[in-house]
């Protein structure tokens, strides 16, 4: 998507593919990092031209307080924060330099994998409730997802959301690593800081479990759907709350 210099990681699910041979809707699905920066133009482009009707905040209170999202005339700003207290000390989307420069903090510490598998814990229910409500209540327009870098949360719902549309799951994984392109401005520009900060070399190998997309990563959240809900049809009725009447909808709506 062009017209965004300010806001990192956008682009639309729309053109991806189902098993039944139909796609997913052009502009109805967007994903983000995060759009405290966005301008006024970015703001009236995301009205305007993408019809965008709903921002879901997938962040923290404590992520969103130094960065609110824009309050946009027309559009209803929703939190769903995709993160259990129990993954709060794992996820430092800030990037704490004291404790990496001092050692104190090894990124490679941080096993990703579980906090993909925390993003599907059933203390998650309300949020993927919320953002699910938000998707089935949207008749005119856009939604619009995202947490910090568009990158873990922002996947998740992603991937969750094109399983229950009946897309691939290769397809899946290959929208989600997409970001990987995406953010490669963005990983650059956080190593580099981290040099200047008198980081050793390695740190930046250390780093990337935390600035990489991987798609053993997102493999390890649907293992986790599998073991505790018997597959993605379980984690959609017993998290979510859809029934078929729901997933009906859904694909009325998104898939064309």
């Amino acid at each position: 998507m062009r017209g965004f210099p300010n806001i990192l990681n956008i682009r639309s699910l729309g053109g991806i593919p189902a098993k039944d041979g139909s796609l997913v809707r052009a502009g109805k699905l967007l994903r983000s990092a995060d759009l405290s920066n966005a301008s006024e133009a970015e703001q009236q482009l995301l009205v305007r031209k993408y019809r965008v009707r709903t921002i879901i905040d997938l962040r923290t209170g404590f992520e969103r307080r130094p960065a609110p999202d824009p309050v946009i005339e027309g559009v209803e700003n929703v939190l769903a924060p995709l993160l259990p207290m129990k993954t709060l000390g794992v996820v430092r989307e800030d990037y704490n330099w004291t404790e990496m420069l001092t050692l104190r903090w090894n990124p490679d510490d941080y096993d990703m994998r579980r906090i993909y598998e925390h993003f599907v814990d059933p203390a998650t229910s309300d949020e993927w409730q919320t953002i699910f409500q938000v998707l089935l209540d949207n008749h005119d327009g856009a939604v619009l997802w995202h947490c910090t870098n568009g990158k873990d949360r922002t996947g998740a719902v992603a991937s969750i959301l094109l399983s229950a549309l009946g897309v691939r799951r290769a397809d899946i994984i290959e929208d989600y690593l997409v970001t990987n392109r995406y953010l490669a401005g963005r990983r650059r520009a956080i190593l580099a800081e981290a040099e200047e900060k008198g980081a050793k070399p390695a740190l930046s190998d250390r780093m990337g479990a935390l600035l990489d997309a991987r798609a053993e990563y997102l493999g390890s959240m649907f293992m986790a759907i599998n073991r505790d809900y018997g597959g993605v049809e379980g984690f959609l009725r017993d998290i979510c709350k859809l029934d078929a009447a729901d997933l009906q909808q859904l694909r009325y709506l998104y898939l064309q």
